[in-house]
Order: C-alpha cells, then structure tokens, then sequence
C-alpha cells in the first residue's frame, strides 16, 4: 500500500478587487412614487445624477395639482437604502406665475454634493411676460433651496431656452442657454460662484454674420476651461460653433466644416478626454446626404476639416440625435439613431487610434423582433469600461425601452428592459448614469393611463481574485502549484484565464467551478493571470493578479 504525506512548505496569497456586470434589471421597472393626493397630468424631461456616497438624484417637469390647482413644477426624487423617495416639489417663489411653461431640467453635483438644478420657466416679471431660467441648489442641511431666477443679459431678452450645466474644480457652476435677443438668437453664460449668480449674464460672443445660435453644449476640462458648441447660422449658412471660456473671458469661433456642402448642423455633443482633446460630434446633411459628423480639438484648434463618421452599410435616410462617450482609455463611442434601408436602428461608432471605425455598426436586435421606431438612445460606461446603450422603441406594437452592452470589442444582442406593472402606452427619453455598484436608467411613460417617471436598476457584482502558491510534497513526488480562486458571478457563462493583457494567450476556459491550478511553476518566478468571464452582455474587461 502507498503512503503519501503532503507537506505544505509555502503559501502567498494576494488580493485583487474590480467591480463587474453580472445581474440583470429590475422586474418589474419601478415607478418612482408621487403622493397619493397629487394629481400628476404630465411627467417629462427625466434627469438622473449620482453624488459622491451612491444617492441616486432624479428631476423632472410635471403638471401637478396637490391640492391648490394645477402647477407647473419640477419634481425630484431621490434613490437611496434601495428605493426612491416619494416626490416632492422643487419650492419656487409665491409671487412667480409660471404660466404654461416649466421645463428643460438639467443636474449637476458638485465636489461637497450639492445638488444644482437648472431649468425653463415662462413667467411674468418686471421685463412683462417672459422665459427665464431658474435655479435651486439642494444640500444636505436644507434640501432643496427656494428656486430663483439666474439674472438675464442686458437688454429685453426673450425665448430662454435649452440652458445646460457644468462643474468645473473649483465648484463654480457654469450655465448657459439661446436666447432672442431682439433680432438675432444668441448663447448667454451666467457663473454660479460664493453663492449668487452673475449679476447679469454675458452674451457669448459669436463670429461676424451669425444670426441664429442654438442647443448649446458645455464641458470643462481639466485645467477648467470651459468648451461650448452650438448649432448656428452664419451668413445664410449652417454651422457649428465653438466658444471657450478661459482668464475670465469666452472666445468665439466656427469649426471648419467637413468637405462638401453642410445644410444641417443639429443635436451637438460634446466630450473631453484626460488629455484636454476636446469631442464634437453633431447631425448633419453634407450634399444632401444625413450624415454624423465628427471634429476634434487638440492643441489648441479645431482640424482644418471636420470628418464624416462612416456609416454602416446600406441606404441611409434619416440619422438623428448622436450621443458620446468616453472610455478610461479615451476611446470616444458615439451612438445614434438612423433608417438603414428602411429599417429603424440605432447605430454606434468608435474613435481610437486616430480614425472612426471604419463602418459604423447597427447594434444587433433579435430577429423576430418588428421594429417602427428607435429612438433617443443614452450612453453610459462602468468602471470596467463596459458601454450601456439604452433607447425607446416599438418592438412588434410595443413601446419598449430597449439595451444593449459593448464589451470586447462587440455589442451585445439587444434586450427590453422590463417595464413597469400595467398597460404602458408610451415610453420615452431614457437616462442612464453609473455608480460604483449599479446601472440607474429612468424614462418618461404612460401607466395605466398614468404619467410616470419610471426606473429600473442594474446591479454591478465585485469580483475578488485570489492566487496562492503552494508546494505539495508526496514521499514520490513533488509539484509547485499557483492556486486561483474568485467567487461566482451570477449569470456567468464561463471564465478565461490569459496569460497577457490582450487575451492572445488563453492558459484554460474554467466552466462550473470557481478555481483553477497552474502546475510545474518555478519558485519565486512571478506568473501575472488575465481573468475575465464571459456572460450575455460578452466578456468582461480582464482583472489581473500576479503569483507569488
């Protein structure tokens, strides 16, 4: 009979921690909860947030009657201890009217997490009947602040619209919206800073013959300058512009055009990398044909020409309302919605190593779905540089919210998002955003008759990796062994372990099991392991440990 007696002469074990997808959303999608007193005729313009510990901040316009007539208000919940808080009103002055508009909301945290909204109203005060734009800044000793108006440009400015938000370090708070001057259609900037608004807002200046300047976009880089681009008209012709906000004063100029002749410039965005590029990306009509264009800029100018995004294969009528994206390796993503010979589909495109794909892809649906609309499509990265994609569709009649994920270098086949309890009769305008732990996505839609502002939630797993380095020692034989172990990810379809960061050299496909032993290792020679898992959304970004 064999005797064998196992002696242990090592052990290391190290420690690695990322957070992966691995869980599915909510079912059903959860209606956010107004108080059961509140007669609610309209819910639209959803905006999501997150703050520095996980709360989850949503706004939005309403028609509201809670039991003095109907108002028109904006609306905010927040997400946290996992539920939403029953709405509440964002307060505004008695003596404002708000006549039958309030609307266009944006959201913004700051460094101390103070929450800063912005929005259209449409009132009357001592300039008459006019638009403004208002503000309140909710923090934690106070909740949300009686609502004010940001001071207007000089003048009798009228038609505030589309105002957008951004942060820079320092706190300050810049806004920016059109607006009618009288004659021409113009871009105002008011900075929030100390605790006040600009005395008065300053009219961006704009290149000589511009006449019409609308639906800025703004982003601050890292050394806190400030980007805005607008769609314009200048001289009769369709442009884009940019202005930069830097020592105290904006500069104005327009972004060369792609070749060929631009009949549309609309729906601009905007995206910064952490180099300072700066991203631009906009609907347009170049000889006729819809087109998504692209310009970048870098060192201190916009290129010579902006470049069309290729599209995919097929004939193309319609492309609308791109949205962007960075990676943590500034990759810039940019999505859309087109009819590609007939058919509705939203489209994605990716800018590395110095070009755009070089067809853009349709992101893939199940064959045995009939789609009639595809639309609004939002754009959000996790830490592991997965990319969400969620828009509204008619899927075979029904309105759907539906989602699809980009990992390794493909998307995923797209999926609905399971609505809410009850007959949905219209759904629209989703808004995802990411915490360290979740995937927030919410939307307008009609419930039972009911509107309602509507979420659902994805839960991010933490994936921890161990390696341990073990000497097993029989009376016949010895082997020196790198143990690898990790727990389960739910919905896991298998795991890959890599002996490189760019998944060329597969060392074992683990199926069922949470471990894995590398034999014949050399003591004190260091094996760096690849991990990844592989589930419906594709294979996840690789978590590395090295052993011993």
């Amino acid at each position: 009979m064999k005797i064998s007696k196992y002696l242990i002469l090592l052990v290391i074990v190290l420690f690695q921690t990322s957070t992966l997808m691995a869980e599915d959303w909510s079912d059903p999608a959860i209606i956010i909860p107004i108080p059961s007193s509140w007669t609610v005729s309209s819910a639209a313009n959803p905006q999501l947030a997150i703050d520095s510990t996980g709360r989850v901040f949503a706004i939005w316009y309403s028609d509201v009657d809670d039991g003095g007539g109907s108002k028109k208000r904006i609306l905010s919940s927040i997400y946290s201890s996992g539920q939403w808080s029953e709405a509440s009103i964002i307060p505004v002055p008695g003596s404002w009217t708000l006549l039958d508009i309030t609307t266009q909301p944006q959201l913004a945290i700051d460094s101390n997490d103070n929450v800063h909204a912005i929005w259209q109203i449409f009132d009357t005060d001592d300039l008459g009947v006019k638009f403004r734009i208002a503000s309140s800044i909710y923090s934690n000793l106070g909740g949300w602040s009686l609502a004010e108006k940001i001071p207007p440009p000089s003048g009798s400015p009228v038609q505030f619209a589309r105002p957008q938000l951004a942060i820079d370090s320092t706190n300050k708070v810049f806004a920016v919206w059109g607006y009618d001057s009288g004659g021409n259609t113009e871009i105002a900037s008011s900075i929030y800073s100390s605790g006040s608004w600009s005395s008065e807002a300053t009219m961006i200046p704009s290149p000589p013959g511009t006449t019409i300047r609308i639906k800025p976009q703004i982003k601050i880089d890292l050394t806190d300058k400030v980007y805005l681009i607008c769609s314009a008209t200048i001289s009769g012709n369709k442009a884009m512009v940019s202005s930069i906000y830097s020592s105290g004063s904006w500069s104005s100029e327009t972004i060369p055009p792609p070749a060929g002749t631009e009949t549309v410039t609309d729906d601009p965005q905007l995206a910064i990398d952490s180099n300072n590029n700066v991203y631009a990306a906009w609907e347009s009509t170049v000889d006729g044909q819809k087109e998504v264009v692209s310009s970048i800029y870098s060192s201190g100018s916009w290129p010579s020409e902006a470049t069309i995004i290729p599209p995919p294969p097929g004939t193309v009528s319609s492309t609308n309302r791109p949205n962007i994206a960075l990676d943590s390796n500034n990759n810039v993503y940019v999505a859309w919605e087109s009819t590609i010979d007939g058919q509705k589909e939203i489209i994605s495109s990716v800018y590395n190593s110095g070009s755009w794909s070089s067809e853009a892809i349709i992101i893939p649906v199940p064959s045995s779905w009939t789609i009639s609309t595809a639309a609004r499509v939002g754009l959000a990265i996790d830490a592991t540089d997965k990319i969400y994609a969620l828009w509204d569709a008619n899927i075979d009649g029904q309105i759907e919210i539906a989602n699809s994920i980009y990992s390794s270098g493909s998307w995923s086949e797209s999926t609905i998002v399971p609505p809410p309890t009850g007959t949905v009769t219209s759904t629209k305008r989703p808004q995802p955003a990411i915490s360290t732990d979740k995937v927030y996505v919410i939307w307008e839609s009609v419930v039972d008759g009911n509107d309602q502002i509507v979420s659902s939630i994805k839960a991010l797993q933490t994936l921890v990796l161990s390696g341990s380095q073990y000497k097993v020692q029989s009376l016949y034989e010895s082997d020196l062994i790198n143990l690898l172990s990790w727990q389960a990810i739910g919905g896991a379809l298998y795991y890959n372990i890599y002996l490189d960061l760019n998944k060329t050299n597969l060392l074992a496909r683990v199926n069922n099991q949470t471990s894995f032993i590398h034999h014949n290792r050399t003591r004190n020679e260091q094996t760096t392991y690849y991990v990844t898992y592989v589930d419906a959304g594709g294979e996840s970004t690789p978590i590395s440990i090295t052993v011993p």
